[in-house]
């Protein structure tokens, strides 16, 4: 039973090898053919290659500055300048270090509380008032605007020459 099997298995791989075998040959002919100059028709065309030089118009953007300068108002300085004014009394300053107990009232002694005699003074008081002026400076502003500039160059390009036989 089991050599029933192998020759059956043995005659199948041989008709699949075959197989292969004959599409491999006919792939390699069709591959041979393909590849060939002559399918039954005259030969392609002979072509030669060459450079030649020829004057062609290479084109750039240039910009052409156009620059003004003025004055302008750039900002403001602001100052302080006295304003109204005013007459008000004040303590004068001073200080007041009683000695032993000398300079109180009795009836702050307990407390620690020493009461100086305040000397009267005048003093002027002023609004500060402020005062903007304007800075200027010089600006100076520019428009760039751009224009074509083209020039001839020469540049060397292939020249395909091709023969063919005519029919």
């Amino acid at each position: 039973d089991c050599q029933l099997h192998w020759v059956f298995y043995q005659s199948s791989l041989d008709s699949f090898e075959g197989t292969n075998m004959k599409a491999f040959i006919v792939l390699s002919l069709i591959g041979l053919v393909a590849g060939s100059r002559y399918y039954g028709h005259a030969p392609g065309p002979k072509c030669t290659k060459e450079f030649e030089t020829i004057m062609v118009k290479a084109c750039r953007l240039e910009f052409d500055k156009d620059c003004t300068s003025e004055q302008k108002v750039i900002g403001d300085r602001v100052t302080y300048e006295k304003g109204e004014c005013k007459e008000v009394e004040v303590c004068k300053p001073g200080y007041f270090y009683p000695r032993h107990g000398y300079g109180k009232r009795s009836a702050d002694a307990d407390a620690g509380y020493v009461h100086a005699e305040c000397e009267k003074t005048k003093k002027e008081v002023c609004k500060q008032v402020p005062k903007k002026t304007p800075v200027e400076k010089e600006v100076e502003t520019c428009v760039s605007t751009p224009k074509e500039v083209c020039e001839d160059v020469e540049r060397k390009v292939p020249k395909l020459t091709c023969e063919k036989i005519k029919h």
